[in-house]
């Protein structure tokens, strides 16, 4: 049956792991802290080295919904229903009472609005709909991740564009002004780069859901997008 399963190879007859090329952990460690934006324990990196995709994409998740471990299978697959309740534990002797009260309807930009107790305390957030069809043309955004982007730090709206097509800027440069009560912000190139594109107009409206100016490490390839986006409250959830 092994000959007939290997079909000419020759049997592994010792331990599979001491074939493999000795592992740099070091290196494997710093590789996959950087990719997950934080420190990784030693069972964290084991099973980066496993799945090293599958574990960033896992990272990225837990970075941008929480510890979304501690909930309930069906819940975390198909939501809750108005009038649920739940209890969830997300560390040893503390736990949340979650009831979930209503959703409301999809507005044009995609949005509802998610009525919920927190401990009893009544909460409204604006949630994403991933199943509407959005009648609003969705604008380019800071990715969360990419040491390219700047992220607007708080909603309010674009006063002034700083810069034009093809200007050299370098680190301080000004390239756009945001305003929001009580005061505004400038924001600029971390970097030497030039402007390659520039995605918005002034004045405009924006959120601060890391959506905001773009810049290049290096090169001629800033890019300046401050779209229209979804305040801070309004966080897009799956």
């Amino acid at each position: 049956m092994q000959a007939k399963a290997l079909k000419g190879e020759k049997p592994i007859t010792v331990r599979p792991g001491s074939l493999l090329a000795p592992a740099d952990l070091a290196a494997a460690r710093a590789s996959a802290e950087k990719a997950c934006g934080r420190q990784l324990s030693d069972d964290e990196l084991a099973s980066y080295l496993m799945y090293p995709k599958v574990f960033v994409e896992f990272a990225t998740m837990i970075r941008r919904y929480g510890p979304v471990s501690v909930l309930p299978t069906p819940v975390f697959f198909y939501g809750m229903q108005p009038g649920q309740e739940m209890a969830i534990e997300i560390e040893p002797g503390k736990t949340l009472v979650l009831v979930l009260m209503t959703i409301g309807a999809t507005d044009e930009e995609g949005q509802v609005k998610v009525f919920f107790e927190l401990n009893g305390q009544p909460r409204i957030i604006w949630v994403r709909n991933l199943d509407a069809a959005v009648k609003t043309v969705a604008r380019r955004k800071a990715e969360e991740g990419n040491e390219s982007h700047v992220a607007a730090p708080m909603p309010g709206s674009v006063s002034t564009i700083a810069v034009r097509l093809g200007q050299d800027v370098k680190t301080g440069d000004v390239v756009a002004t945001l305003e929001a009560m009580p005061a505004d912000r400038r924001e600029g190139p971390l970097d030497a780069a030039g402007i390659a594109v520039i995605l918005l107009q002034a004045p405009r409206p924006l959120g601060g859901n890391r959506q905001a100016g773009t810049r290049a490490v290096s090169g001629k390839c800033a890019v300046i997008a401050i779209p229209l986006a979804i305040p801070l409250a309004r966080a897009p959830l799956r």
